[in-house]
Formats: C-alpha cells, sequence, structure tokens
C-alpha cells in the first residue's frame, strides 16, 4: 500500500482527460499524427501531476508541472488507472 492516498487530479490537468476514457490503460504515441482536435489538445500548453517521494495530499494541486504541452514533454504516455508504490524490478542480479 501506497504511503500516502493519491487523490484524483484536479479537473483542469491532463490527467483527468487521460483517465476518463474509461481504459484500465493504454499507451498514446504522441510522435504520430491523429485526429486534429486531439492533435490541438496534445500541442497545447497544459498542466500535469508531477508526484515524487514528497506528497502531500492536502495540497493536490500543488504537485504539477505546467509550462508546456503533453507533446513538448513525452514522445509517448502510459497511462495507467491504478497506482502502486514503486518496487525493484529484480531483488538480485548475479553477474557471471
Amino acid at each position: 500500500m501506497a504511503p500516502y492516498q493519491v487523490l484524483p487530479p484536479p479537473a483542469e490537468f491532463a490527467d483527468a482527460v487521460l483517465g476518463s476514457t474509461g481504459l484500465d490503460a493504454y499507451l498514446l504515441d504522441l510522435r504520430t499524427d491523429g485526429p486534429s482536435s486531439a492533435r490541438t489538445w496534445l500541442d497545447t500548453r497544459t498542466k500535469t501531476r508531477l508526484i515524487g517521494p514528497h506528497y502531500d495530499p492536502t495540497d493536490n494541486a500543488a504537485y504539477h508541472l505546467s509550462g508546456g504541452s503533453l507533446a513538448d514533454w513525452f514522445d509517448a504516455i502510459l497511462h495507467t488507472q491504478e497506482i502502486t508504490p514503486v518496487r525493484s524490478l529484480s531483488y538480485a542480479t548475479s553477474y557471471q
């Protein structure tokens, strides 16, 4: 379980739109063409959450990245509805 509850994103954040698809998970390639309305939205300045090891759920809106568009910041977005605490991909690595 996460050390703190992560609240839903504020409505004006890109995360709110990305989470409203009804899909459990999806990959969005921002380098490809798409419908002009989607492309316009992806190219428009926005806010998205930036939650790291220090997060205060009572000040949810303060944890964000702003000033650019999703297309400026990312080549692709992997969106999932469920979040889990970070964990190591491998606990033991052996080199032979």
